[in-house]
């Protein structure tokens, strides 16, 4: 009788601590499913969004909940078993370090992720230039970065390799350069010609994107067909289609003013002398 009841205690004890260890691994379960479907929306909610950090912070804050969960219920499943915490501590220890000198191109990855999110060197939208490759970043994510070529190629680069070499940011730009070089023909009078220089300068700093204070504009040189005039300047702009929106507009305002002081833009002429008769005049093409 005293070994049946002692059987009795030990199966339910048994049966209490199977039953406790799957509860924790169904809270565990639980948990792990409610941040991803948590993370999931709120990515969702960041991808629509430039903002650098968000994809970042949530793709490693979902790694750190969901490892921190796997910890708890193996500490859980560990106490429920009458295990001394030092040794799972250990063991979790050991294991940790053979899965990362194992995975140690992974871990590199979310290190290399880790540093960009500390440094900021791009964020989403923005195009950069590497080594070899320029493109629009995407998303960033916790292991890798996307981004999409101008050939509308796909890229996934691993963060690693964006931690450890060169990125110029051309989206970061707070002014975009205009360099234009305007010819006008031979024929153009010196009057017309300061004049167009002096009301050239006007027109340019007439633009709402313009940097009144630094342009720079006069005659540069003597062409092969034409008087060059150049413009140098910068526009307050930070994106491509808005420095092409600015541009459209200063040259359609050039084009104006050349119409009003009637001048004509060069283009390139060839003078073809025929020998013939004396007094043949030369023909122009």
């Amino acid at each position: 009788m005293g070994v049946l009841a002692y059987l009795g205690v030990m199966a339910r004890v048994l049966v209490s601590g199977l039953s406790a260890m799957l509860l924790i691994l169904a809270s565990a379960a639980l948990a792990y499913r409610i941040v991803s479907l948590v993370s999931g929306a709120l990515m969702a909610k960041a991808t629509q969004t430039r903002a650098y950090t968000d994809e970042i912070v949530l793709s490693q804050a979902q790694g750190l909940m969901k490892l921190l969960i796997v910890i708890g219920a193996v500490i859980a499943c560990a106490d429920v078993a009458g295990l001394p915490y030092e040794g799972v501590l250990t063991g979790l220890g050991i294991g940790g370090v053979a899965l990362a000198f194992a995975a140690r191109e992974t871990v590199s990855n979310i290190i290399g992720g880790a540093i960009l999110l500390s440094d900021r060197p791009f964020r989403k939208g923005d195009l950069i230039e590497t080594a070899d490759t320029l493109a629009v970043i995407e998303t960033v994510g916790l292991r890798s970065t996307r981004l999409r070529r101008l050939d509308d190629t796909l890229m996934i680069v691993p963060n690693a390799q964006h931690s450890d070499q060169v990125i110029s940011n051309w989206g970061s730009r707070r002014r975009r350069r205009v360099l234009m070089k305007i010819g006008l023909t031979y024929e153009t009078p010196r009057a017309q010609l300061e004049q167009f220089v002096a009301r050239l300068m006007q027109v340019y700093r007439d633009q709402p994107e313009a940097e009144a204070d630094n342009v720079t504009i006069g005659i540069k040189s003597l062409g092969p067909h034409s008087i060059d005039i150049e413009l140098w300047g910068h526009f307050r702009v930070f994106s491509y289609e808005a420095q092409i929106a600015a541009q459209q507009a200063l040259i359609l305002d050039i084009l104006s003013l050349a119409e009003e002081l009637g001048v004509s833009f060069a283009y390139p002429t060839q003078t073809v002398h025929l020998a013939g008769a004396p007094g043949t005049a030369p023909t122009t093409a």
